[in-house]
């Protein structure tokens, strides 16, 4: 081989090995620690905490009242459950909606300007009571049981933040199906919470200790921030997969594609300002969950390059390079294919794999040219 081929032939199975590694070793590693260090968690279901659940909304005049109805409804005492409602810069009828409730208990916080959420929540959570604060979204309904399932963990007091599980609907209200890759996650973070540290919350539904969250940065999302500083703390993160929340899948890839951008921006920003808060066991799980993921697309592109540099080598680059091949055209099949969600699998995962790193890649190259974001674009799809 030549110098060139050599230096192909190290990126291509270095390339291979991290890939292999982002998405299914580092699943066994943790499955393994689980096995062996894993310990069985302690709940208390008869505590009941006061609680204060903050909804964050902008202009979800559509959804809004339907929320508040969900969020009122809780099975919980309502004498220790304080909601309100953040709006955020909103020009609808979100406040309006939302002050119809105030005889049944429900504050308002309603800020002219548009600053962002964590702006809002910033000057929001200061005048909360809750000795639990529950952060959900404008498009979320909870189980009847959620909040009650979330909380009961804290009469642990090594307990610092719970993650509930995220289900998604369709427009009639029926079970969808979030796929392999959801399943992925949701089982990623099953073993995490095991070995006491979930690494990443969902803005759907979690729950916080309220001294434990501090002021939040106006270009990070919450839902890392604040795991991330709670974990550096020394605290318990732990997932809770019967305390549920429903919310209606975006039909449009593109806003998904779009909702993907945001969120990577978002967690490649956090990575910047919060790297001081992650270390230990937290900071192998951030880059093997996390960061290395958010450049997969860079070694999609360096083997295929690479692969093709290696096809005159040996026969066995030209099989990797037709199985490449089956994959991205497996890939672009599921894209033509995207508005049939009964599409087979064997299109819809590469697809979605694709689509993710494209998105990651994307994000990355936005972040590196000063790029950040402080207000979020919803999804209309997702309403």
């Amino acid at each position: 081989m030549s110098r060139a081929q050599v230096c192909a032939a190290i990126v291509f199975w270095g390339s291979a090995v991290l890939c292999t590694y982002i998405y299914l070793g580092f699943l066994v590693l943790l499955s393994l620690l689980a096995k062996m260090f894993g310990r069985k968690v302690i709940t208390g279901d008869s505590y009941v905490p006061t609680v204060s659940m903050l909804v964050s909304a902008y202009n979800e005049g559509k959804v809004i009242m339907g929320r508040l109805e969900n969020a009122l409804s809780q099975d919980y005492p309502p004498e220790k459950l304080e909601v309100c409602l953040i709006s955020d810069g909103s020009t609808d009828a979100t406040e309006a909606i939302g002050l119809s409730f105030a005889d049944r208990g429900l504050k308002v916080f309603h800020y002219p300007e548009r600053r962002g959420k964590n702006a809002a929540l910033n000057e929001t959570v200061p005048q909360t009571s809750g000795e639990v604060l529950v952060f959900t979204d404008a498009n979320t309904q909870y189980r009847p049981d959620a909040v009650r399932k979330l909380v009961r963990h804290f009469a642990d007091p090594k307990v610092g933040l719970v993650v509930g599980r995220l289900n998604f609907i369709s427009d009639c209200g029926e079970a969808v199906d979030g796929g392999l890759y959801w399943r992925y996650e949701n089982r990623l973070k099953e073993l995490q919470s095991a070995l006491r540290s979930v690494l990443v919350a969902n803005g759907s539904i979690f729950a916080v200790r309220r001294r434990l969250v501090g002021p939040l940065e106006g270009d990070v999302a919450n839902d890392f921030q604040t795991p991330m500083e709670v974990g550096s703390q020394g605290y318990d993160l732990l997932y809770e997969p019967e305390a549920i929340a429903l919310e209606k899948s975006a039909s449009d890839q593109r806003e998904e594609y779009a909702r993907k951008v945001r969120i990577i921006l978002q967690g490649l920003t956090g990575t910047v300002k919060l790297l001081g808060h992650i270390r230990g066991k937290r900071l192998f799980f951030f880059l093997s969950h996390k960061f290395f993921r958010w450049f997969m697309g860079y070694l999609q592109v360096a083997l295929l390059v690479s692969n093709a540099m290696l096809l005159s080598v040996h026969p066995l680059y030209a099989v990797l390079m037709a199985c490449q091949a089956l994959f991205y055209g497996c890939a672009l099949v599921g894209w033509a294919l995207q508005d049939r969600p009964s599409s087979p699998k064997v299109f819809q995962v590469p697809f979605y794999l694709c689509m993710v790193n494209l998105a990651a890649l994307v994000a990355s190259v936005l972040f590196l040219k000063g790029r950040r974001l402080a207000k979020w674009e919803k999804a209309e799809t997702a309403r």
